[in-house]
């Protein structure tokens, strides 16, 4: 148990309904057109207090992932812009519970080190404009803006033109099945070679988003599966179903996949008839708010 002098915040797991490549302006970034939305039953937790140095501990799940893989590095990245940004002198102690999967297009790396700015921010009571957030962190990584406000959104450019969406009222839930591998973003844009998208120009309402994502698919989906035939074989094997969302789809650049249904009961019921298509794979229902 954490002791009760960190203060706690919550990283919540993104995750892209739409995802559309639009073109290419530098060399090493794309500009995108995404509705993302976050959710209420998966998170990391971040516990933080000042401290006479800085040391960030992770644990949980997926923390000896990360670990091999080179710590959460955004994190630290983070720390040291504040600190230099806004001449922050103490150091601070972080435990991050890793809930979250690493490689998996759900933005964990990005919500860790979002909800850590958060929390700094409050105890030092620094009031910081959406302005200069978005022109800050997204020199750290394209989805820490858009991890920072947690709301829903839509996001364009390389992550750096956030809008925030109306509440459609509407709750509903999604399935997540994260086959065993872990995409590299910077990967998957690099293979990225189809023409590229136009921005959709309907009117954000809850049947025309639900119609743009049975329509179109995600556009670093091909590329993904093309890179790792794990990825393409669950997606064919994945039953076809009369949810919300009747194929699975791949959120932002993998590899995880999901499916949405009006309730509860309807995904656990499509979970268990695939246990034997999904063996070995990361699975959680959680509710989305839209």
């Amino acid at each position: 148990m954490v002791h009760s002098s960190y203060l706690k915040e919550r990283a919540y797991a993104k995750v892209n309904l739409t995802f559309r490549v639009l073109g290419k302006e530098t060399k090493d970034y794309h500009s995108i057109n995404s509705v993302v939305t976050f959710l209420p039953d998966l998170y990391d937790n971040i516990f933080i207090k000042k401290n006479e140095k800085l040391t960030i501990n992770t644990y949980g799940k997926f923390s000896k992932i990360l670990s091999e893989s080179g710590g959460d590095t955004i994190v630290t990245k983070t720390i040291h812009l504040i600190k230099k940004k806004y001449s922050i002198s103490n150091n601070f102690k972080i435990k991050i519970q890793k809930n979250i999967p690493i490689g998996s297009g759900l933005g964990g790396g990005s919500a860790d080190a979002a909800a850590v700015a958060r929390v700094i921010f409050k105890m030092y009571k620094l009031n910081i404009k959406k302005k200069e957030i978005i022109s800050q962190f997204g020199t750290l990584g394209a989805d820490l803006p858009a991890c920072y406000f947690s709301f829903n959104q839509k996001v364009e450019g390389f992550g750096d033109k956030l809008k925030k969406l109306k509440i459609l009222n509407k709750n509903i839930w999604i399935l997540l099945i994260k086959p065993n591998i872990n995409l590299s973003t910077k990967k998957v844009f690099k293979s990225f070679s189809k023409p590229f998208s136009k921005k959709p120009k309907y009117n954000y309402n809850y049947k025309n988003l639900i119609n743009d994502m049975n329509y179109h698919n995600n556009d670093l989906q091909e590329v993904a599966e093309n890179i790792s035939c794990i990825l393409k074989n669950m997606i064919n094997e994945l039953p076809i179903t009369k949810a919300i969302l009747t194929k699975p789809k791949m959120t932002g650049s993998g590899s995880t996949i999901f499916i949405l249904f009006k309730n509860k009961p309807s995904a656990l019921e499509y979970e268990k008839n695939i246990k034997k298509i999904t063996r070995g794979c990361w699975k959680k229902i959680s509710k989305i708010i839209l």
